[in-house]
């Protein structure tokens, strides 16, 4: 799960960036783990660099998609 550091001022920024709704604006400090997807998009957008993932966390993710990614897919189309 992506943690907070000090350096987090509340802005709001990750909450509007999530696209689960895993933070709220109202608690920024914390990630619903049931609705996170790892997308790290709060992680990027963080104008303060505040939020944070473990790196051994972020390698066990890595090796656990590396299947997935490594075999190029077709765009798909689902109206």
């Amino acid at each position: 799960m992506p943690y907070v550091t000090e350096n987090c001022t509340k802005c709001g920024m990750c909450s509007f960036a999530c696209p689960t709704g895993a933070i709220t604006v109202e608690n920024t400090d914390t990630v619903d783990s049931s609705k996170c997807i790892f997308c790290m998009r709060c992680i990027s957008l963080c104008p303060h660099e505040a939020r944070k993932i473990d790196f051994d966390g972020y390698e066990a993710l890595r090796e656990r998609i590396r299947p997935i990614c490594e075999v190029r897919k077709n765009n798909e189309l689902f109206i």
